[in-house]
Protein backbone atom coordinates (compact mmCIF):
# COMPACT_ATOMS: atom_id res chain seq x y z
CA UNK A 1 0.00 0.00 0.00
CA UNK A 2 1.61 3.14 -1.35
CA UNK A 3 2.35 5.95 2.13
CA UNK A 4 1.04 8.92 1.80
CA UNK A 5 4.13 10.77 0.81
CA UNK A 6 4.06 8.36 -2.70
CA UNK A 7 0.44 8.91 -2.93
CA UNK A 8 1.53 13.15 -3.01
CA UNK A 9 4.59 12.10 -5.43
CA UNK A 10 2.22 10.44 -7.73
CA UNK A 11 -0.90 13.44 -7.93
CA UNK A 12 1.91 16.55 -8.22
CA UNK A 13 5.56 15.05 -8.95
CA UNK A 14 4.76 12.04 -11.95
CA UNK A 15 6.22 9.94 -8.90
CA UNK A 16 9.39 11.42 -8.08
CA UNK A 17 9.86 11.10 -4.46
CA UNK A 18 12.95 13.62 -4.70
CA UNK A 19 11.38 16.33 -5.93
CA UNK A 20 8.31 15.95 -3.14
CA UNK A 21 10.99 16.87 -0.91
CA UNK A 22 10.26 19.94 -1.63
CA UNK A 23 7.42 20.02 0.96
CA UNK A 24 8.74 18.15 3.29
CA UNK A 25 12.69 19.45 3.74
CA UNK A 26 14.39 22.91 4.04
CA UNK A 27 14.63 24.63 0.41
CA UNK A 28 17.95 26.76 0.94
CA UNK A 29 18.46 27.48 -2.28
CA UNK A 30 14.19 29.03 -1.88
CA UNK A 31 13.94 27.94 -5.75
CA UNK A 32 11.07 27.84 -7.93
CA UNK A 33 10.43 23.78 -9.08
CA UNK A 34 8.34 23.02 -12.91
CA UNK A 35 7.34 19.80 -13.12
CA UNK A 36 5.94 18.94 -17.01
CA UNK A 37 3.57 16.44 -16.76
CA UNK A 38 3.53 16.09 -12.73
CA UNK A 39 -0.26 16.17 -12.58
CA UNK A 40 -0.58 14.17 -15.81
CA UNK A 41 -1.94 11.42 -13.99
CA UNK A 42 -3.97 13.83 -11.47
CA UNK A 43 -7.89 12.96 -11.61
CA UNK A 44 -7.92 16.58 -11.35
CA UNK A 45 -7.24 17.05 -14.62
CA UNK A 46 -10.69 15.66 -15.55
CA UNK A 47 -12.59 18.42 -14.56
CA UNK A 48 -13.68 21.27 -16.59
CA UNK A 49 -14.11 24.25 -14.04
CA UNK A 50 -16.20 27.02 -16.43
CA UNK A 51 -19.30 25.53 -16.83
CA UNK A 52 -19.28 23.85 -13.40
CA UNK A 53 -19.01 27.05 -11.71
CA UNK A 54 -21.25 28.71 -13.90
CA UNK A 55 -23.98 26.02 -12.78
CA UNK A 56 -22.86 26.90 -9.10
CA UNK A 57 -23.66 30.52 -9.69
CA UNK A 58 -27.37 29.95 -11.37
CA UNK A 59 -27.87 27.58 -8.52
CA UNK A 60 -26.84 29.58 -5.55
CA UNK A 61 -24.78 27.52 -4.62
CA UNK A 62 -21.52 30.17 -4.19
CA UNK A 63 -21.35 32.06 -1.95
CA UNK A 64 -20.79 35.64 -2.04
CA UNK A 65 -17.61 35.47 0.03
CA UNK A 66 -16.15 32.38 -1.45
CA UNK A 67 -14.93 34.35 -4.60
CA UNK A 68 -13.24 37.27 -6.04
CA UNK A 69 -12.19 38.57 -9.55
CA UNK A 70 -8.68 39.95 -10.53
CA UNK A 71 -9.30 42.49 -13.29
CA UNK A 72 -5.92 45.09 -14.61
CA UNK A 73 -3.62 43.11 -12.13
CA UNK A 74 -6.26 44.04 -9.13
CA UNK A 75 -8.69 42.02 -6.91
CA UNK A 76 -12.36 43.24 -6.77
CA UNK A 77 -14.15 42.93 -3.55
CA UNK A 78 -17.28 40.35 -4.88
CA UNK A 79 -19.94 43.06 -3.22
CA UNK A 80 -19.39 44.91 -6.94
CA UNK A 81 -20.72 41.60 -8.09
CA UNK A 82 -23.83 40.65 -6.22
CA UNK A 83 -27.06 40.68 -6.86
CA UNK A 84 -30.20 42.85 -5.00
CA UNK A 85 -30.11 39.62 -2.62
CA UNK A 86 -26.75 39.61 -2.12
CA UNK A 87 -25.85 36.71 -4.15
CA UNK A 88 -23.45 36.43 -6.54
CA UNK A 89 -25.13 37.27 -10.04
CA UNK A 90 -24.31 35.77 -13.39
CA UNK A 91 -24.60 38.61 -15.14
CA UNK A 92 -21.92 40.54 -13.17
CA UNK A 93 -19.63 37.82 -12.52
CA UNK A 94 -20.25 37.19 -16.61
CA UNK A 95 -19.85 41.01 -17.61
CA UNK A 96 -16.51 41.07 -15.89
CA UNK A 97 -15.00 38.08 -17.40
CA UNK A 98 -15.72 39.14 -20.71
CA UNK A 99 -13.98 42.61 -20.15
CA UNK A 100 -10.69 39.89 -19.24
CA UNK A 101 -11.09 39.30 -15.27
CA UNK A 102 -9.69 36.29 -13.62
CA UNK A 103 -12.33 34.83 -11.04
CA UNK A 104 -10.87 33.29 -8.44
CA UNK A 105 -13.10 30.31 -6.56
CA UNK A 106 -11.90 29.92 -2.48
CA UNK A 107 -12.08 26.70 -0.94
CA UNK A 108 -13.32 25.15 -3.97
CA UNK A 109 -12.65 21.60 -2.33
CA UNK A 110 -16.11 22.48 -0.97
CA UNK A 111 -17.56 21.94 -4.49
CA UNK A 112 -15.36 18.82 -5.76
CA UNK A 113 -14.82 15.34 -3.78
CA UNK A 114 -11.05 15.13 -5.57
CA UNK A 115 -10.09 18.62 -4.24
CA UNK A 116 -11.38 17.67 -1.16
CA UNK A 117 -9.40 14.26 -0.55
CA UNK A 118 -6.06 15.95 -2.23
CA UNK A 119 -6.57 18.57 0.27
CA UNK A 120 -6.91 16.55 3.57
CA UNK A 121 -3.75 14.04 2.10
CA UNK A 122 -1.42 17.65 1.69
CA UNK A 123 -2.66 18.06 5.54
CA UNK A 124 -2.20 14.46 6.91
CA UNK A 125 0.85 14.47 5.58
CA UNK A 126 2.47 17.67 6.10
CA UNK A 127 0.90 18.48 9.37
CA UNK A 128 0.03 21.83 8.08
CA UNK A 129 -2.63 24.09 6.88
CA UNK A 130 -3.43 23.86 3.46
CA UNK A 131 -5.81 25.51 1.58
CA UNK A 132 -7.05 25.32 -2.20
CA UNK A 133 -8.05 27.87 -4.80
CA UNK A 134 -9.06 27.73 -8.13
CA UNK A 135 -8.14 30.54 -11.08
CA UNK A 136 -10.39 30.88 -14.38
CA UNK A 137 -8.45 33.32 -16.56
CA UNK A 138 -9.72 34.48 -20.32
CA UNK A 139 -6.95 34.43 -23.04
CA UNK A 140 -4.53 37.28 -23.50
CA UNK A 141 -4.81 38.73 -19.57
CA UNK A 142 -3.05 39.44 -16.45
CA UNK A 143 -3.33 37.96 -12.95
CA UNK A 144 -2.47 39.41 -10.06
CA UNK A 145 0.15 42.56 -10.31
CA UNK A 146 3.58 41.97 -9.29
CA UNK A 147 2.86 39.97 -5.63
CA UNK A 148 3.98 37.12 -3.16
CA UNK A 149 2.41 34.48 -1.14
CA UNK A 150 2.82 33.95 2.64
CA UNK A 151 2.32 30.38 2.00
CA UNK A 152 3.96 27.60 -0.39
CA UNK A 153 1.86 27.59 -3.28
CA UNK A 154 1.27 23.83 -5.24
CA UNK A 155 0.24 24.79 -8.74
CA UNK A 156 -1.93 22.52 -10.81
CA UNK A 157 -2.35 23.21 -14.40
CA UNK A 158 -6.00 21.75 -15.35
CA UNK A 159 -6.62 23.06 -18.79
CA UNK A 160 -5.20 25.47 -20.77
CA UNK A 161 -1.61 27.53 -20.40
CA UNK A 162 -0.17 30.13 -18.42
CA UNK A 163 3.08 31.84 -18.28
CA UNK A 164 4.87 33.04 -14.89
CA UNK A 165 7.12 35.30 -14.47
CA UNK A 166 9.15 34.42 -10.53
CA UNK A 167 11.60 36.99 -9.74
CA UNK A 168 14.46 37.34 -6.68
CA UNK A 169 13.88 39.87 -4.15
CA UNK A 170 16.23 42.70 -3.41
CA UNK A 171 16.38 45.13 -0.09
CA UNK A 172 13.72 43.36 1.51
CA UNK A 173 13.46 40.58 3.76
CA UNK A 174 14.48 37.41 1.87
CA UNK A 175 11.81 35.22 4.14
CA UNK A 176 8.66 38.05 4.96
CA UNK A 177 6.62 37.15 7.50
CA UNK A 178 3.74 39.76 6.56
CA UNK A 179 2.70 41.65 2.98
CA UNK A 180 4.09 45.06 2.81
CA UNK A 181 2.21 47.75 0.91
CA UNK A 182 3.53 48.29 -2.38
CA UNK A 183 5.14 46.31 -5.30
CA UNK A 184 7.82 43.83 -3.58
CA UNK A 185 11.54 45.59 -4.93
CA UNK A 186 13.06 42.77 -6.79
CA UNK A 187 16.25 42.67 -9.53
CA UNK A 188 17.42 40.90 -12.49
CA UNK A 189 16.14 38.86 -14.99
CA UNK A 190 12.85 36.79 -14.08
CA UNK A 191 12.15 32.95 -14.31
CA UNK A 192 9.77 32.27 -17.18
CA UNK A 193 7.93 28.91 -16.84
CA UNK A 194 5.23 28.09 -19.29
CA UNK A 195 2.57 26.22 -18.05
CA UNK A 196 0.34 23.42 -19.79
CA UNK A 197 -1.96 21.51 -18.71
CA UNK A 198 -0.79 18.39 -16.34
CA UNK A 199 2.12 21.01 -15.05
CA UNK A 200 2.94 21.04 -11.81
CA UNK A 201 4.55 24.27 -10.43
CA UNK A 202 5.93 24.54 -6.96
CA UNK A 203 6.65 28.40 -5.59
CA UNK A 204 8.20 28.81 -2.22
CA UNK A 205 6.75 31.54 -0.16
CA UNK A 206 7.86 35.34 -0.34
CA UNK A 207 8.87 35.04 -4.46
CA UNK A 208 7.73 37.57 -6.01
CA UNK A 209 5.87 36.63 -9.21
CA UNK A 210 2.98 37.54 -11.77
CA UNK A 211 1.29 35.51 -14.37
CA UNK A 212 -0.25 35.93 -17.45
CA UNK A 213 -2.24 33.64 -20.08
CA UNK A 214 -1.27 34.32 -23.91
CA UNK A 215 -3.46 32.28 -26.78
CA UNK A 216 -4.95 29.79 -24.56
CA UNK A 217 -7.22 30.54 -21.74
CA UNK A 218 -6.71 28.88 -18.25
CA UNK A 219 -7.34 26.75 -15.35
CA UNK A 220 -5.86 26.08 -12.44
CA UNK A 221 -5.91 24.75 -8.77
CA UNK A 222 -3.43 25.86 -6.66
CA UNK A 223 -2.73 24.41 -2.94
CA UNK A 224 -1.54 27.04 -0.71
CA UNK A 225 0.52 25.43 2.61
CA UNK A 226 0.90 27.40 5.62
CA UNK A 227 4.79 27.30 6.96
CA UNK A 228 6.20 27.65 9.82
CA UNK A 229 8.90 29.74 11.40
CA UNK A 230 11.56 29.27 14.04
CA UNK A 231 10.56 32.88 14.80
CA UNK A 232 7.24 31.61 15.37
CA UNK A 233 8.29 28.45 17.81
CA UNK A 234 10.38 31.40 19.58
CA UNK A 235 7.73 33.89 20.04
CA UNK A 236 5.38 30.76 21.72
CA UNK A 237 7.95 30.07 24.05
CA UNK A 238 7.97 33.85 25.05
CA UNK A 239 4.52 33.59 25.46
CA UNK A 240 4.77 30.53 27.69
CA UNK A 241 7.50 32.24 29.77
CA UNK A 242 5.12 35.47 29.91
CA UNK A 243 2.59 33.40 32.06
CA UNK A 244 5.10 33.12 35.18
CA UNK A 245 6.12 36.75 34.39
CA UNK A 246 3.67 39.35 36.11
CA UNK A 247 6.07 42.04 35.65
CA UNK A 248 6.48 41.41 31.47
CA UNK A 249 2.99 40.93 31.13
CA UNK A 250 2.36 44.63 32.63
CA UNK A 251 0.82 46.85 30.05
CA UNK A 252 3.65 50.15 29.81
CA UNK A 253 2.00 53.62 29.72
CA UNK A 254 2.56 56.80 27.49
CA UNK A 255 5.70 58.19 29.44
CA UNK A 256 7.30 54.58 30.34
CA UNK A 257 10.73 54.32 28.62
CA UNK A 258 12.51 50.93 28.75
CA UNK A 259 16.08 50.28 28.59
CA UNK A 260 17.87 47.87 26.94
CA UNK A 261 19.52 47.16 30.16
CA UNK A 262 15.98 45.82 31.22
CA UNK A 263 15.48 44.12 27.90
CA UNK A 264 18.71 42.28 28.16
CA UNK A 265 17.79 41.05 31.85
CA UNK A 266 14.65 39.78 30.49
CA UNK A 267 16.50 38.09 27.97
CA UNK A 268 18.96 36.36 30.86
CA UNK A 269 15.91 34.87 32.53
CA UNK A 270 14.72 34.17 29.60
CA UNK A 271 17.70 31.61 29.24
CA UNK A 272 17.89 30.59 32.52
CA UNK A 273 13.89 30.07 31.81
CA UNK A 274 14.66 27.47 28.85
CA UNK A 275 17.94 26.12 30.54
CA UNK A 276 15.42 24.36 33.23
CA UNK A 277 12.59 23.38 30.65
CA UNK A 278 14.87 21.51 28.44
CA UNK A 279 16.18 20.09 31.69
CA UNK A 280 12.53 19.36 33.32
CA UNK A 281 12.06 17.35 29.83
CA UNK A 282 8.95 20.12 29.45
Amino acid sequence: MATAREMIAAAFFGGDSEITRCLFEANRDSAPIHVRGGAQGNPLLSTDWMPRVATLVDNHDLGPFEFDVILNGTAVQPRELLDAKSQPSAEAIDKALRQGATMRVMGVSRFDATCASQLQLLRRSLKREVFVNLYLTPAQRPGLNLHYDLEDSLVVQVKGEKHWKLYETVDGPRYPRTHVAGTPPVRGEPTLIHMRAGDVLYVPSGMPHTVETRESSSQHITFGVHVSRQVDFLSALLDDFSTTEEELRRPIRSGEQISPGQLADWARHFERWLTDKAASGR
